[in-house]
């Protein structure tokens, strides 16, 4: 049932949801970290409104963030020769668990195209695996290569979406 978040808004705007974002984040990426203080504090990092990276919230009508998503200059996830002098890299989209399936993650997707556009690009990458690959042809992203990461060695695939004029 498609139920989208009342509000996307830049989290610069929303400074005081910074730490909500950083525990979605290390909620799913965390593996060992024991606490979520460094992905708060690159969640503020990556708070930016002029120049990226800028990151992009899902605001539910009670104020809660359930999705994010960010635009960068690059992908920390590849070296420098992975990201062949591409960018901006779409990085950190997470939907929170109980949100999931209901429109946000596509919503925020599609948001973050005007992002694109204001800071004049024509498109955007993604690194990504597994099912989220899928996620990303759904929403009209075409695949540009598959490796394994030079820094994690995940199998991962390279996909780029050219925006619509």
């Amino acid at each position: 049932m498609p139920a989208g978040p009342t509000t996307i808004a830049l989290l610069a705007d929303h400074s005081d949801l910074t730490e909500q974002v950083g525990v979605l984040r290390w909620t799913e990426w965390g593996y060992g970290d024991p606490s979520p203080a460094e992905w708060i504090a690159v969640s503020e990092r990556e708070a930016g409104r002029d120049e990226l990276p800028v990151t992009l919230v899902a605001i539910d009508d009670g104020g809660s963030v359930v999705g994010v998503v960010g635009l960068d200059v690059a992908d920390d996830a590849l070296t420098d020769e992975e990201r062949a002098a591409r960018a901006p890299w779409l990085v950190g989209l997470v939907v929170r668990r109980d949100s999931r399936r209901r429109g946000v993650a596509r919503t925020l997707v599609d948001a973050l195209e005007d992002v694109v556009r204001e800071h004049r690009h024509d498109r955007m990458w993604v690194v990504t695996g597994g099912d989220a690959v899928d996620f990303y042809r759904a929403c009209g992203w075409t695949d540009v290569e598959h490796l394994v990461t030079s820094r994690e060695q995940l199998p991962s695939t390279v996909l780029v979406r050219v925006l619509p004029d």
